[in-house]
């Protein structure tokens, strides 16, 4: 199966030298409830406010379980 995620050269400031994702408790929620929700087979909702790094998070997390 092709991932449908976008290459992650293209992640939010991972162009920049140096940078990095760093694990956060949010980060690791987010990653435990993707992974639930896949298991489940089932749909949820990432929400917050715009530029906290929803995106990056479900990308980052979806990389790595799928």
């Amino acid at each position: 199966m092709t991932s449908q995620l976008p290459p992650r050269e293209t992640d939010h400031y991972t162009q920049l030298v140096e940078a990095a994702v760093v694990t956060t408790r949010a980060l690791l929620a987010a990653r435990e409830n993707i992974a639930d929700t896949i298991e489940a087979r089932a749909m949820m909702c990432l929400h917050g406010p715009a530029g906290v790094g929803k995106t990056l998070a479900a990308n980052v997390c979806l990389r790595e379980l799928v």
